[in-house]
This record gives C-alpha cells, structure tokens and sequence, in this order.
C-alpha cells in the first residue's frame, strides 16, 4: 500500500475553518438566546482571563467554575506541538483574534503584516514591539481551548484549536 503524503498546508486550512465554523456556532446560539448570558459571561472570561500570568512549565491548565443554577463550566487550556503555554498579555493577541474572527464570521483570521494588530491597539511599530508579538504569535500557535458545561447529567462541549502559520507575518 502505497503512503499518501500529508498536505500540511491544506490540514491547517481545514482546522481554521473548523475553528472558525465553531466560533460562528457559539455566537449564533448566544445570539438566539439558546445559552444563557451568565455561561457565555463566565466561558469568554475564562477563555480570556483564564491562561497564567506567568511563563510556566505546564502544558495543560484546567479552570473551573460554578455557576448560580448549580451547572459547572470547565475550560482546559492545552499547549501542543513544541509551543509553551501563552501567558501575561497574550491574553491580549488571543482577544483580538476572537473578536477578528467572531466580526468576519471566518475561522480563518487574516491580518497581513504584524504592524495592523500593533495599530489596533495603539501600540508603537518598533522593534522589541514587533518582537514581543513573534513570541506571543509564537505561544498561541499550539493552543487548543476546550470548554464544557455539566448540568444535571447533560454536558455541552466545545473544543478550539488555534492552528496558525508561524511565518505568515515574519
């Protein structure tokens, strides 16, 4: 039997738009009220606010929280491939690219040079700047976000993985 060789470059397509496809989901059900406000508060703000302030050695981070009518959001945060786990303000990067791909409806976020998200947040396009951005770009590469909601017996899941070309910008 004959090996067929891997398509790397369309394997990422297909795991941004499944991305993309998911973060359309999760709005359209919020949007129609299926999820209830307090869930989706708590989940973006663990997804958000949940990743460490500091560089650490862990590759899997667990966050949980209890939710007024008893259910339990839980997210993982995942660090793969041969990235560390994004920390500090690489909140910030992995905000953007939400809000980015949640306005565009797409999964697959496209910026064409690093200096738009430096605009956008009023950042100044210099070198330790534009550096700082590598390594958090860097950092998210091989993030994947589950979140699951447990409520009497029933759970809803959602899994995120972040697949991003490391040389699109630099």
């Amino acid at each position: 039997m004959k090996k067929v060789k891997r398509d790397r470059a369309q394997e990422e397509i297909a795991s941004r738009s499944r991305f993309a496809f998911k973060l359309a989901e999760l709005r359209q059900l919020r949007d129609e009220g299926v999820l209830s406000e307090d869930l989706i508060q708590v989940a973006q703000a663990m997804v958000l606010c949940g990743l460490p302030y500091n560089p650490t050695k862990e590759t899997r981070l667990i966050r949980k929280a209890r939710l007024g009518d008893g259910s339990t959001v839980t997210v993982v945060f995942s660090a793969g491939l041969s990235s560390a786990m994004p920390y500090g303000s690489d909140r910030t990067l992995l905000y953007w690219m939400v809000d980015k791909a949640i306005k565009s409806q797409s999964a697959f976020v496209s910026w064409e040079t690093a200096t738009e998200f430096l605009r956008d947040l009023g950042m100044v396009n210099s070198g330790k700047n534009r550096a700082d951005l590598k390594n958090r770009y860097r950092r998210l590469s091989g993030l994947t976000i589950g979140v699951e909601r447990s409520k009497a017996g029933s759970e809803e899941t959602l899994l995120m993985p972040f697949s991003i070309d490391r040389h699109a910008l630099w």
